[in-house]
Parts: structure tokens; C-alpha cells; sequence
């Protein structure tokens, strides 16, 4: 089965990550590769149906009692650009979607996830948004800071 690649950009809060994530697992950057067997491919293809309706998606990751947890949050509405678009958000525990929870994330989240709207309504586009990352070094990591 084929499934639709969503823009994607990933963080991982560092002061968690070890507790439940091998550092050689290959993790995807900026666009998730559904073809590599990882924890963030798995759960995409697993559930799909869950994202289509989202232009766009922001991932945290971080470890809980040595349980690997996936935050996403599905952007929708941004035609016209920027437009002001509501969100989904959707937790993971080792890869298995938490239907009943209700904390969404953590405070850090929240402040990584205020800086990336501010720099998506400065953005003249999704792909130029999608390429230019806002800096959240004090609070998360990128993929690309751990590879």
C-alpha cells in the first residue's frame, strides 16, 4: 500500500532521549522516508488515515520509563497561505496510538511549537517554511543535531 509523505520536521527533547531511544537508529530529517523500517516510519504507515487531512506535520520525540513516545501535531488550513490553521495532535508509546490520552505535551513543546508559527507566518510559503527551521536549540534537538 502507498502512502502520502507529509512535509514533516522532527524534534527530539534532549533531556529524555536517552531514556528510550538507541542512538543508531536512523532517523529520518525534514520528510520522513516511509521506505526505512523506523519508529517513525512505522507509525506513518500504521497510521496514515490519521494525518491526510494535515498540509503539514511537527513531531516530538522523547523517552518515558524506557518507552519510546511520538507527539505529532497535524497543521491544517493554511490556503491562503498563511492562513491560520487549526491542529490535530495525536501521542504514541512505542509506536501504538494513546486514543484516550490527554496531555498533549510539555511545556518546551508548547514554546517549541510558538516559535515554529511565528516562523511560518514569516514563511512566503510552506516549502520555504519547511526548509528554514526556527532555532530552538535552548529547549529541543533536530534530527540533524544527533546524526
Amino acid at each position: 500500500m502507498q502512502h502520502a509523505v507529509k512535509p514533516t520536521r522532527v524534534y527530539v527533547h534532549e533531556t529524555l532521549f536517552t531514556d528510550a531511544y538507541d542512538s543508531s537508529v536512523n532517523l529520518p530529517q525534514t520528510y520522513i522516508d516511509l521506505n526505512k523500517p523506523d519508529f517513525i516510519g512505522k507509525i506513518f504507515e500504521q497510521y496514515t488515515e490519521l494525518f491526510e487531512p494535515d498540509d503539514f506535520l511537527i513531531m516530538a520525540l522523547w523517552g518515558n520509563d524506557g518507552k519510546q513516545i511520538a507527539e505529532v501535531f497535524g497543521y491544517f488550513g493554511t490556503n491562503p497561505w498563511p492562513g491560520n490553521p487549526e491542529v490535530n495532535s495525536w501521542v504514541f508509546s512505542d509506536g501504538i496510538y494513546q486514543r484516550e490520552q490527554r496531555q498533549i505535551c510539555c511545556a518546551d513543546t508548547l514554546i517549541v511549537l510558538g516559535r515554529e508559527e511565528e516562523a511560518r507566518r514569516k514563511a512566503p510559503d510552506l516549502k520555504s517554511y519547511m526548509q528554514n527551521p526556527p532555532d530552538v536549540r535552548d529547549l529541543m534537538k533536530s534530527l540533524d543535531d544527533h546524526r
